[in-house]
């Protein structure tokens, strides 16, 4: 597996002026039920359908990244390496791969979700060209063991989240923080170009959006004790 020099972040808007390939993926490992355990190998496996109009060639870039909670959990998107060659329309390739977690945050349910992202190598753009970035994600709910985790008590730290409002947004996108300190604040487009950037951030902010361009962004919230959360954000 070789590691995509892009973060999580760097994703990719899909221009509709030209008839691009659309790829979907479904997450067959790990599945809904399943335990993940702190420091055993499991089963990454998932199925891309090549949805057309023409077929998929060597050429052609997929990478694909994994979320927990809606958190990057790889630090990137990975390249896929595909020995099958093309992939006709219709057509599907599966990709395995052992991933594991050193540690574990609970023994909660989360949601793990993997994306799948293509770069059609007929397209002139540098960007991904995708038609539907809906079937682009496939979810499970799975469970973490991480052994005797101590219960809460009063004073405990409170989790570091983000909530974001209007998603899609038109005009202004609003973002409400809880936890630890936010450090850092940005919206990538899908080329990895910051459209957004600032390190002075409160609890809420307000984000003028009304200048970007239609399609998928990226948010990346980083905080003072290190953890990072982002997510997608569409602007109309």
């Amino acid at each position: 597996m070789k590691k995509l020099l892009l973060s999580f972040i760097a994703l990719a808007t899909a221009s509709l002026t030209i008839a691009q390939k659309d790829i979907s993926v479904q997450l067959d490992s790990p599945v809904t039920g399943d335990v993940i355990e702190a420091g055993v190998d499991f089963n990454l496996t998932f199925t891309v359908t090549n949805n057309g109009p023409s077929a998929m060639v060597v050429g052609d870039t997929v990478a694909f990244g994994i979320t927990v909670d809606g958190q990057d959990v790889l630090g990137g998107f990975f390249l896929m390496d595909r020995t099958n060659g093309d992939v006709p329309v219709g057509g599907t390739f599966d990709f395995t791969t052992p991933l594991s977690f050193p540690q574990v945050p609970d023994n909660n349910d989360h949601d793990f979700c993997v994306m799948v992202l293509l770069q059609d190598s007929d397209s002139s753009n540098v960007i991904v060209t995708e038609t539907d970035m809906l079937n682009n994600m496939s979810c499970s709910t799975i469970t973490f063991d991480g052994g005797n985790v101590g219960v809460e008590t009063e004073g405990d730290v409170i989790a570091n989240s983000a909530i974001v409002f209007p998603n899609p947004a038109v005009a202004e996108v609003n973002f409400e923080f809880t936890g630890s300190e936010v450090t850092e604040l940005a919206i990538y487009d899908l080329n990895g170009a910051a459209v957004y950037t600032t390190t002075s951030v409160s609890k809420t902010e307000k984000v003028n959006v009304s200048n970007l361009e239609s399609g998928i962004y990226i948010y990346k919230v980083k905080y003072a004790d290190g953890q990072v959360i982002q997510d997608k954000l569409m602007v109309k």
